[in-house]
């Protein structure tokens, strides 16, 4: 990587320090007959990080950085985290998961208590979220410094805006790419050495 730039997202985190499980049972309609049978589950949250990813008008909801452990009907992981209520209506806690049964629906189930720690220095997480921009060495052919530019968007390359471009190689020559600047010091076709004067988000 020659020069990069994004727009950091800070995000606040949650430590969720002890397991949390939720018990019950569900209603399910058994195939072919006219009948509904009860099916027993839990859910179990285990220890980690939880990364603020949606609001309502009662809850915070933190995606666990683990998988939530699933006993039911033959699921056993699912995505999901713990919901935290900000408001005094409604249960304070609350464990969400997305089952295989009905694709796209999220499922919660209040839980009792909820061990975690929030704020402080390690209370916010940077993520490449946003605009972010790269210059990459692609190596050297006939003389000329081969670099690749792209542009992503939440982590995904824009592909109209990834281009290919070359600079005739002297050593020691200090380079420009839109508004990031950088010396070539040395160059083959693998490897190079480079100092950046300015990245893109200095413009």
């Amino acid at each position: 990587m020659i020069a990069t730039s994004w727009l950091v997202e800070q995000r606040p985190l949650i430590y969720l320090k002890e397991p949390a499980s939720v018990s019950g049972e569900n209603p399910r309609k058994l195939a072919k007959v006219a009948k509904t049978t009860t099916v027993p589950y839990t859910v179990t949250a285990r220890p980690g990080v939880g990364t603020l990813v949606g609001k309502d008008s009662y809850y915070d909801y933190y995606e666990l950085d683990r998988n939530l452990d699933l006993d039911y009907t033959g699921q056993r992981g699912s995505k999901g985290g713990v919901a935290i209520n900000r408001t005094d209506v409604l249960e304070p806690y609350r464990l969400y998961w997305y089952p295989d049964t009905t694709p796209g629906k999220i499922a919660t189930a209040p839980v009792e208590e909820l061990v975690y720690e929030t704020g402080g220095e390690n209370g916010t997480l940077l993520e490449f979220d946003g605009q972010g921009r790269t210059i990459t060495y692609l190596g050297m052919s006939g003389g000329q410094l081969n670099f690749v530019y792209k542009e992503y968007f939440n982590r995904t390359i824009r592909s109209a805006f990834t281009q290919e471009f070359s600079f005739d190689y002297q050593p020691d020559k200090e380079y420009r790419y839109k508004t990031a600047r950088f010396t070539v010091h040395s160059a083959n076709s693998n490897d190079i050495d480079y100092t950046v004067h300015s990245y893109f988000g200095d413009e």
